[in-house]
């Protein structure tokens, strides 16, 4: 039989060592730093009244770091997990608030928005200008610890 050059003994020591080290670039990146996620919650209010319905998001301002990350904003609060938290970095902030109008609308986000009685969901209009989202200023830097951050707007 013809030997087509496939090695068929144990793998190359060169092979290994490359594998390990694309695993380990891969796990902790490329500049060294781990991905440890931190606790980050607190309080969102405006006009001194707490945000019932809204989001949060944190925006990588360097977008090689990592992905936006969001979370609800419910009674005027916050609150990223641990476990799914924020990694170690410095963010733009964005946040949504919504007012309920009392009206019930059509849902046309289903993936069929001609199809007969669309489900009926609670009107909202947003209820912050764009300064806080959009065009946002605001800037946390998370360190590895937990933090705690108000957003007074």
């Amino acid at each position: 039989m013809k030997d087509m050059g496939v090695a068929t003994g144990p793998p190359n020591d060169a092979i290994l060592f490359l594998s390990i080290a694309a695993i380990i670039i891969a796990t902790v990146g490329c500049n060294g730093a781990t991905s440890k996620r931190v606790e980050v919650s607190g309080q969102v209010t405006f006009k001194d009244n707490p945000i019932e319905d809204g989001t949060i998001q944190f925006r990588p301002i360097d977008v090689n770091e990592t992905v936006p990350i969001e979370v609800s904003i419910v009674n005027g609060e916050y609150r990223f997990e641990q476990d799914s938290g924020v990694p170690i970095g410095k963010y733009r902030v964005a946040i949504q608030a919504f007012q309920r109008t009392g009206r019930m609308v059509p849902d046309l986000t289903s993936i069929d928005r001609n199809k007969p009685n669309q489900e009926l969901i609670e009107h909202k209009i947003p209820l912050l200008p764009e300064e806080f989202n959009e065009r946002s200023t605001l800037e946390i830097e998370i360190t590895g610890e937990m933090t705690e951050k108000n957003f007074d707007l």
